[in-house]
């Protein structure tokens, strides 16, 4: 009888545990998730929505500890991945980071 291998997940560290809309964990209980799922207005909605801090656009970014680019990076290639962390530091205006991501998921 020959043996079966069965498949392993492979999951990036980077994107391992999501943070959630409010960067905590993610979780579907705290109601902090996005509903992949959900109509186009919903999705959009829910990502206005992520928790970011009150650097104005101009205003260079931090990735380490920005929900929203985790939360992209779990969505985008490597190339795209560097692209946004480029754009974070040349300071990106929150919103067209969010519509980044929106358009990206």
């Amino acid at each position: 009888m020959a043996s079966t291998l069965l498949p392993e997940a492979v999951i990036d560290d980077a994107v391992a545990l999501l943070p959630g809309v409010d960067g905590g964990k993610m979780s579907k209980s705290y109601d902090n998730h996005i509903p992949m799922f959900a109509p186009r207005e919903q999705l959009q909605k829910s990502i206005a929505g992520i928790v970011t801090d009150s650097r104005a656009p101009g205003v260079p970014k931090e990735t380490e500890g920005s929900a929203l680019f985790q939360i992209y990076q779990a969505f985008a290639s490597e190339a795209e991945t560097l692209t946004l962390r480029q754009a974070y530091a040349d300071g990106i205006a929150w919103g067209d980071a969010k519509q980044i991501l929106f358009e990206r998921v």
